[in-house]
Order: C-alpha cells, then structure tokens, then sequence
C-alpha cells in the first residue's frame, strides 16, 4: 500500500466518524396561535418531539395559547384567582407562595439554543431550571438580558453541559405580593423555543460499521504483501 492510498484511507475514516459525531439540524417550535384552554401541548418538528405541561402552587393550571405565545391559566387559591393567561410571579401572599410555570419535557437529549418571549416587560424576570438544575433563580433574566425582540441566546448566557437535557422548567423570580398582593407581578408568555438535538442521540450512519470493515481489510491486505 502506498503513502496516498494510506492517507486516502485515513482520511474516509476520519470523515466517516466525524459524520457520526455530528450535531443535528435546530428545530424551531412556533407556540404561538390560537385554541381552548388543555392540560399539555404535544409537538413535534423535525423528529424531536416536545410536551408542554403546566404547573401551579395550587388547583388544576391548564396551558393557554394565543398571539403572544403559551402561558397557564389557572386557580391560584382561595383569596387569589388568576386570570392572567401567562406565566407568573411565584408570588407570596400571607406567607402563601403562587405561581405558575412551564414544563417542556423532550422526547430525547437536547440542547436548548434559543428562547422568545411575548409580553415581556420591563421590570419582568424568569428562572431557569434544566433537569433539576437551576440555572436562573436568584439570577433571573430581566428584560436588560433581552434583545429589542425579547430573544435569548442560550449558548451566551450558559455552557452547552448547563443547556443539555431534556426536561426544561420556566418561572419567574419569587416576589413579595405584600398583603393583598398589590406589588408587581413577573409574568410573560413563551412564543419560540428553538433546541438542537444532542451529539449523543445522533444515531451512527449505517454505513459506518461496512466503511470501517472494509478500511480493516484493506489494511490487513497491505500487510500480508508486505509480509
């Protein structure tokens, strides 16, 4: 075998790993529109598939979707009622805390990239937590954090370990509501997540068991006729 043919062999095997090691292709999840009030949100685009959950400090939260985006609608307790279609303040109120929040819970390891928010205010914030792990809490994202369309760049704000999983938790700060909860609310809508799938779920190309076989024999060839 000579030196070029070598280096072409070397050369196929490395681009034949590379190829399975490749990341997938992002896909975008518009969850704006219009539709009743349900319990989840089921999506899927471009094979990755996507479940919208809510949850509430207390009774039965459904997830809403509108124009804006998706939030939760539901019962926040006995003296407070919320009728705010949106994600909300984890409020505190005669030392009772409520709130409501988005779950989105993907089929397999992914990387979140993007996130674009509708009603978002100045004066707003959000937490962030990946598989159990709070990324934003006492940190939160404020609108300062944000793009003039209310976008976050994920990949600036955290490493890519930090943005791997595949359940994704949104709330919002945890605010003193006072008494009557007269003091300002956090809550937005959630209109854009856009994630790339993970290295790792990437399957290996078929083909790459025959190209490596086929580059074994080849080399065990060349050694017998130089044996």
């Amino acid at each position: 075998m000579t030196n070029l043919q070598a280096g072409g062999i070397a050369m196929m095997a490395a681009a034949t790993l590379a190829l399975g090691a490749e990341r997938g292709a992002a896909a975008t999840f518009d969850l704006t529109g219009a539709g009743p009030d349900m319990a989840t949100l089921v999506l899927s685009v471009d094979g990755i598939g996507l479940t919208i959950s809510p949850a509430g400090s207390t009774g039965t939260p459904s997830i809403t979707q509108n124009a804006g985006g998706i939030g939760v609608i539901g019962t926040a307790g006995a003296m407070i009622t919320d009728g705010v279609a949106e994600i909300d303040s984890r409020l505190t109120v005669l030392g009772f805390s409520y709130g409501n929040d988005v779950i989105l819970t993907f089929d397999q390891v992914v990387e979140l990239d993007l996130l674009s928010f509708g009603n978002f205010e100045d004066g707003d914030d959000f937490g962030l937590v990946v598989d159990g792990n709070t990324l934003f809490g006492a940190n939160a994202v404020s609108q300062a954090d944000l793009g003039v369309d209310d976008m976050l760049e994920l990949a600036a704000e955290l490493t890519l370990a930090e943005r791997t999983g595949t359940v994704f938790r949104l709330n919002t700060a945890v605010v003193d509501g006072g008494p009557f909860g007269t003091d300002d609310v956090d809550s937005f809508l959630l209109s854009e997540v856009t994630v790339t799938a993970s290295s790792s779920e990437i399957p290996v190309p078929p083909a790459l068991p025959l190209m490596l076989g086929a580059l074994a024999l080849l080399g065990y060839r060349a050694r017998g006729r130089r044996s």
